[in-house]
């Protein structure tokens, strides 16, 4: 029941993206994607997909305004979804030294030709692109309707939206690999008291919606990014049906459209195979 003290909208995270696209999708309600990439591991056993190195650069803030570690985040991800089929192998070339602070793909290229290490076939590059802090801001006296919105009286009420951008590269040329790409955006709610945060990411037609108590953070927000996007990329590079992890049908236009690539991409054998 609505009380008649309302004085301003409090906005929630389906606000924001609403005016962007602004149609009713498909929810998924979950806390992060642990089991995703459980199953993205399931799927490099099924399809028989091991053995393959990869390096990253750091995954950093292009907006200077988060302090997080991105790459951890990164090879962290990869880690789960490689437990059981053994599918990549992370190289890390990094230098310790605060006074020669170089990247793992900058000492890898320096390195190649040399013999003393080995090359991985592809590494990640990527970052926070856009940070668009309070997108939508509202404060409001009185009371809401608290099955919709979960707040009390006199409390401010901002959505800030995250982008991250990730590729993957060939490391012996350094050139993206064709649709080897994943862009994301996610946008974190929170109230003037720091609490009853949720989260959303819009993907293929479908919401994903984080409303635990670990999405209370920007560095949650990141860490369901980079999770996210590790998902796609890694899933694209292998050509496993990496949809199937994140509950989207087969049948949404996104995942038709990586099947008729793989399949345009495949010589006559692989075709056979393939049907």
């Amino acid at each position: 029941m609505m009380i008649p003290l309302l004085t301003g909208c409090m906005p929630n995270a389906s606000d924001t993206l609403a005016v962007e696209q602004p149609k009713n999708r498909p929810s998924r309600n979950m806390t992060n994607f642990s089991q995703a990439m459980e199953c993205m591991d399931g799927l490099f056993v099924k399809y028989g997909r091991s053995g393959h190195d990869i390096a990253s650069t750091d995954i950093s803030d292009k907006t200077g305004k988060l302090t997080l570690g991105g790459r951890d985040m990164l090879i962290n991800a990869i880690a789960k979804m490689s437990r059981n089929s053994q599918a990549f192998r992370y190289l890390d070339y990094e230098t310790a030294s605060a006074s020669d602070k170089t990247d793992t793909v900058q000492n890898m290229t320096n390195l190649i030709g040399t013999g003393k290490f080995h090359v991985p076939e592809v590494y990640i590059h990527g970052s926070i692109s856009q940070l668009n802090d309070s997108a939508v801001t509202a404060s409001q006296g009185g009371s809401v309707d608290l099955s919709q919105i979960n707040v009390g009286a006199n409390r401010d009420t901002s959505i800030s939206t995250i982008t991250m951008d990730l590729q993957l590269f060939n490391m012996a040329s350094h050139a993206l690999l064709p649709g080897m790409s994943a862009s994301n955006v996610i946008a974190v709610t929170r109230n003037g008291e720091g609490v009853d945060v949720g989260a959303k990411i819009q993907k293929a037609g479908i919401s994903f919606q984080f409303s635990d108590v670990e999405s209370e953070s920007s560095g949650q927000a990141v860490r369901n990014l980079v999770e996210l996007g590790t998902i796609e990329l890694l899933g694209k590079w292998m050509q496993v049906p990496y949809w199937d992890c994140l509950n989207i049908d087969s049948t949404n236009p996104m995942a038709k459209s990586e099947i008729k690539a793989w399949y345009e991409g495949m010589n006559q054998e692989d075709k056979i195979k393939f049907f």
